[in-house]
């Protein structure tokens, strides 16, 4: 078996063959090498921002010396002053940086690297992030803000399906892959992650192997867990501890819930939503799972009356 990650065998080589954006795409490929601006890709993950720079240095990587780092490994407001600074200080003609995941990066951090923006204006930036609103304006001002957005449902099937056939993946039912689909939520490259996870667990793509492989619950037991939340009979321990012992995702029952409870009618489903985007945030910043459920089931109980 080719031991080759399916992240790196599949991305796109060049700008022509990045699907999706195609109005940022064809901004990038009119940039004239010696007029090429500071840049800040920011959107969803796995939406092709990353991918979108390495194909545009690819057609020029004769002549850029480039440098590339992780914020999230990098954060530290030293390696701004040092490697960074050192990097940007170098004679070579054509200097690019790309820091990726720069909205993990303190403010102070972030001060200083405006500050390097200032002083070597020679040296090009490319910032990524998720949200733009992490960063902070004096960085936001000094470069061409890029939005990238989810991609296009039919290409990430034509996508996956490409994979699929190259890779010899056999299907047992189209759901497994309407699933798997689903579960990345327009992360493409965590679905690239899972099919390979999946090509590698089992010998073919089903509903159940799928279930089993991203630890989904299954939708019977979470459809009760949504009918006891509206009952006001069942106490908030009586609904807490079934949860528990079903051993439910957070993160997969909230989705789970949200769509439910938006589309019933229930007289407070606005306030029941609000709550549970509050507890979704929280567990996006990594808050204790246990916790958050025994919020979603408050949220519930707080509102059903």
């Amino acid at each position: 078996m080719d031991k080759l990650k399916f992240t790196e065998k599949y991305r796109p080589n060049t700008l022509k063959e990045v699907k999706g954006n195609k109005q940022i795409i064809r901004c990038l490929e009119s940039f004239d090498i010696n007029d090429l601006p500071n840049m800040l890709f920011y959107g969803p993950p796995g939406t092709g921002k990353t991918t979108a720079i390495k194909a545009l240095i690819y057609k020029k990587i004769k002549a850029f010396n480039v440098l590339e780092l992780n914020a999230s490994d990098e954060r530290g407001i030293d390696i701004v002053r040092h490697v960074i600074k050192h990097f940007a200080e170098t004679s070579t003609e054509h200097r690019l940086v790309i820091l990726d995941e720069v909205d993990s990066m303190s403010r102070d951090a972030q001060g200083a690297l405006r500050r390097i923006m200032e002083d070597f204006p020679n040296c090009r930036f490319c910032l990524i992030c998720n949200y733009a609103r992490k960063i902070i304006e004096p960085i936001q001002s000094r470069c061409a803000k890029f939005r990238f957005k989810p991609l296009d449902l039919q290409y990430v099937k034509s996508f996956v399906d490409n994979i699929l056939q190259k890779e010899n993946i056999k299907i047992k039912d189209d759901k497994g892959i309407s699933l798997l689909i689903d579960h990345a939520d327009g992360d493409l490259r965590k679905l690239v992650v899972d099919l390979q996870g999946i090509q590698n667990s089992f010998e073919f793509i089903s509903e159940q192997n799928i279930s089993e492989f991203l630890g989904l619950c299954d939708t019977k037991i979470m459809q009760e867990i949504f009918e006891m939340s509206i009952d006001k009979d069942v106490s908030f321990k009586q609904l807490f501890d079934y949860c528990i012992s079903k051993n439910i995702e957070c993160g997969n029952l909230l989705s789970f819930l949200f769509n439910k409870i938006l589309l019933s009618g229930h007289k407070n489903r606005f306030k029941i939503m609000y709550e549970l985007g509050n507890i979704e945030m929280a567990l996006s910043i990594g808050c204790n799972e246990t916790i958050q459920l025994s919020a979603i089931v408050g949220a519930f109980k707080k509102f059903n009356v």
